[in-house]
């Protein structure tokens, strides 16, 4: 059996984002008048959504905001609607059974995950639980230990029902063979939705009494999300 991956904190993975498409925003804006600029970016885009309420484009000529600020001004007011236009697709590893368990509660997102009838689990890893940072090294030793059991009990599975007297599927047999997997095994998931639901998240699970492994992951989707579209606090 080979040495499984222990994972110590998750990883995001920006894959789409929604962007622009400036030749016919500068068509629409074109034919009725409305002064021309740059959009590039998807605060851009929120930008766009706002002013369209309003139909001020004028105004970026008489009084000129830049987007960032003209867009942080309309969540002050909390025009939340507008963060909808936005979408952002991002994979997770690194993360947990448990916290999938707890993520799928987000209805307003949608999901694609592994599976575990249709892969081999030596493709996932397992996820340390924070607090084992902070136990002595033998415990984590330990931890090491069972993690590697229960891929050891789940190969022992597969076997045994592969020489029942009937046939079985592969996937039937990975489907019990999995009861031997924990909520720690690694659960990649892949996951979409707009800039309003991510923010809607963030605020529900980054608070103390948030589960811990939600908290880091949240945290580290904020940051990862700022650095494209830093207009939501």
């Amino acid at each position: 059996m080979n040495t499984v991956r222990i994972f110590t904190k998750p990883e995001a993975y920006i894959t789409a984002v929604t962007q622009p498409i400036e030749k016919n925003i500068h068509a629409y804006l074109d034919k009725y008048g409305y002064p021309i600029k740059e959009y590039k970016s998807p605060n851009d885009l929120i930008e766009l959504a706002g002013r369209h309420c309003y139909m001020s484009f004028s105004n970026q000529e008489n009084n000129p905001l830049k987007t960032e600020d003209f867009v942080k001004n309309r969540f002050k007011q909390k025009h939340f609607g507008l963060a909808e236009h936005v979408s952002f697709s991002i994979i997770l590893r690194g993360v947990s059974r448990g916290f999938t368990h707890e993520m799928v509660r987000h209805r307003l997102f949608s999901f694609s995950q592994a599976s575990t009838r249709y892969c081999k689990p030596n493709v996932f890893g397992i996820v340390r639980p924070k607090l084992f940072d902070d136990l002595p090294i033998e415990y984590q030793n330990r931890f090491i230990d069972m993690a590697q059991q229960q891929y050891a009990l789940y190969d022992e599975a597969m076997q045994m029902f592969e020489n029942l007297p009937y046939q079985t599927t592969i996937k039937t047999r990975r489907g019990q063979a999995r009861s031997f997997l924990t909520n720690m095994i690694e659960a990649p998931i892949y996951i979409s939705g707009n800039l309003r639901t991510w923010h809607e998240m963030k605020v529900k699970r980054m608070i103390p009494e948030a589960e811990l492994e939600f908290q880091a992951v949240v945290t580290l989707i904020n940051s990862t999300i700022k650095e494209i579209c830093n207009v939501l606090d």
